[in-house]
């Protein structure tokens, strides 16, 4: 260890010395900051745009390509692209869905005093909806990799999926 005699000059016997900030080191004289910073949502709105890009895609390929080419589906065109759509929904962007809500709970309940007590529960109880929703794709032949056609059941893990994206834009 260096010589800490100009550091402590000046100081009684009992005070400790602050060491001096270094370049791309932590500043020791800077005031802590003693409440969490929230969650960013930089990553979350990133994985919501490629989920977006991805969709579109989808469409754009069942709009455009012979259902014959296509894997395991009888429709085209875009109602076929958008059967799809509800399909890549259910899974696996329920299950991200799902980790996205969590984000966006943490977001919403680390600023108290951004929403009251009754918009922080509504919060939560939409959060258990969306996240009750989303686990419907967990269940057996809810998404069945021999028929991607898009079935009645298939849209309540794609709300659940809706309730999250919502949910990440209000944090």
């Amino acid at each position: 260890m260096g010589d800490t005699s100009a550091v402590n000059r000046g100081r009684s016997r009992g005070e400790s010395a602050r060491r001096p900030a270094r370049a791309g080191g932590f500043d020791w004289s800077a005031p802590v900051n003693r409440r969490p910073a929230a969650p960013g949502l930089r990553e979350a709105v990133g994985i919501w745009i490629v989920v977006g890009v991805l969709a579109i895609a989808d469409i754009a390929t069942y709009a455009r390509v012979p259902v014959a080419e296509l894997y395991h589906v009888s429709r085209g065109g875009l109602a076929g692209g958008a059967s799809r759509v509800v399909t890549y929904l259910n899974y696996p962007v329920a299950f991200v869905a799902i980790a996205l809500l969590g984000l966006a709970v943490s977001r919403v309940l680390a600023e108290p005093e951004a929403l009251s007590r009754a918009g922080r529960w509504a919060v939560g109880i939409a959060a258990a909806f969306g996240l009750a929703l989303c686990l419907v794709a967990v269940w057996p032949g809810v998404v069945n990799d021999g028929n991607l056609d898009a079935r009645p059941i298939n849209a309540l893990p794609a709300l659940g999926v809706a309730l999250a994206a919502g949910l990440t834009v209000v944090a």
